[in-house]
C-alpha cells in the first residue's frame, strides 16, 4: 500500500497552491512509492472564514502592499491560536477528512491553517505517528 503525503493549502493569490503542487511534483519524481493528494481546506471552512478569504484575495488584487496591514492586524489578536476555538465546525471536518485520508505524512502551506491542523492531529491521538515513504530510508 501506497504511503500518502497529505498536501493542504489555502487560497491567497495562487502562490499557496503553486507550492504545493510543486511539492506534489517533486516526490511524484523522487518517490514513486508515495501518493500525494492536495487540497484546498478553502472547502472545509465555513461562509464567515470563506468571507475573510475574499477579502484576503481583493486586497492582493488591488495592491499587494495593502495585505502587510491586514498581518499586522491578525498577529496583534493572535488569530492563529484564537481561530480554533472560534470555530469548532471547522475543525470537526478537518478531523473527519484526515480519518478519511488516513495520511502518513500532513504538509502544510499555509501559516494560518497550521493550528487547525495542530489541533486535529492532538485530537486524533495522531500526536506521535511518524511514518515516512519506504524510499526515504
Amino acid at each position: 500500500m501506497k504511503k500518502r503525503i497529505y498536501v493542504l493549502y489555502a487560497p491567497g493569490g495562487n502562490g499557496h497552491k503553486s507550492n504545493a503542487r510543486t511539492i506534489k511534483e517533486a516526490f511524484n519524481r523522487k518517490y514513486a512509492d508515495c501518493e500525494v493528494i492536495l487540497e484546498d481546506v478553502y472547502d472545509l471552512g465555513n461562509s464567515f472564514l470563506k468571507f475573510l478569504l475574499r477579502i484576503y484575495d481583493n486586497l492582493l488584487k488591488i495592491d499587494p502592499k495593502l495585505v502587510k496591514y491586514g498581518h499586522k492586524m491578525l498577529s496583534k489578536i493572535n488569530t492563529d491560536k484564537n481561530m480554533v476555538p472560534i470555530f469548532p465546525k471547522v475543525l470537526e471536518r478537518l478531523k473527519k477528512r484526515f480519518r478519511e485520508v488516513q495520511p502518513d505524512l500532513i504538509v502544510s502551506v499555509h501559516s494560518a491553517i497550521n493550528n487547525f491542523l495542530a489541533e486535529a492531529i492532538k485530537q486524533l491521538g495522531w500526536k506521535n505517528k511518524n511514518t515516512f515513504c519506504n524510499s526515504m530510508y
